[in-house]
């Protein structure tokens, strides 16, 4: 989630919740933490799209089952 120029996110790998602005990050860039930041966020969207995914399938069955 992204809030005033911070990046909201939850680093699994340390199980913690974390906030980056986007300066923070610019100085992380191409370091061991820039990256584990970036593999949290991809987890994060490969979730959210996985979710989105199951319930556009549901609402296909639901709709199927109505006709």
């Amino acid at each position: 989630m992204k809030r005033n120029n911070e990046i909201y996110f939850e680093n699994r790998k340390h199980g913690k919740k974390e906030v980056k602005s986007s300066s923070q990050l610019e100085r992380l860039e191409n370091t061991t933490e820039f990256l584990e930041i970036l593999e949290a966020m991809k987890a994060i969207f490969v979730d959210t799209m996985r979710d989105m995914h199951q319930i556009s399938d549901s609402s296909m069955e639901h709709a199927e089952l109505n006709e």
